[in-house]
């Protein structure tokens, strides 16, 4: 009591891989199976156990994952994974669980993660304004290889208006 720490253990995000082999979760738990995990955790789907590869340290919420055949994405509100600093988003191999150097920045929490059809890019949702330094008002694009780079988006959220003559 009175240490100004919660205790959530939540499952947010749930994501196969492409080739159904795997199943990534992340959230805000700390132990899965009776192991350690910090925050995200694979699994083989043939087997039903916990992949020991996919124990990365996360030192805040997992909000969105994405997964290509390679590659685990994840978004939310942390700042480091595996002590290396990284601002709301994330890569690691999906062969070896290691840290990536993808390395977008988000200015606030990254809520949702999607590859692009062509597995290029990497789509974010969340509560940020900026992206990687750029004004992205909740929503953008960032490359799905290298350091993360921002890519090309069109949409441009916000509220929505109604129409002419329409009441309310």
């Amino acid at each position: 009591m009175g240490t100004d720490e919660y205790l959530c253990d939540a499952v947010f995000r749930a994501k196969t891989s492409p080739d159904g082999k795997a199943l990534y979760i992340g959230g805000d738990f700390t132990h899965v199976d009776g192991q350690a995990r910090s925050r995200l955790a694979g699994f083989d789907l043939t087997t039903g156990k916990l992949d020991a590869k996919m124990s990365a340290l996360v030192n805040n919420r997992i909000r969105g994952i994405a997964v290509s055949a390679t590659t685990v994405y994840i978004g939310g509100d942390f700042t480091t994974v595996n002590g290396q600093p990284r601002t709301r988003l994330a890569a690691l191999d999906r062969a070896t669980g290691a840290l990536l150097p993808w390395a977008p920045t988000a200015t606030d929490t990254v809520r949702a993660l999607a590859l692009s059809a062509d597995g290029g890019r990497v789509i974010v949702g969340g509560d940020f304004a900026k992206l990687n330094g750029s004004n992205e008002n909740s929503v953008g694009a960032v490359s799905a290889t290298g350091t993360g780079a921002l890519t090309q988006w069109n949409s441009r959220p916000g509220r929505r208006r109604p129409a002419a003559n329409t009441p309310g």
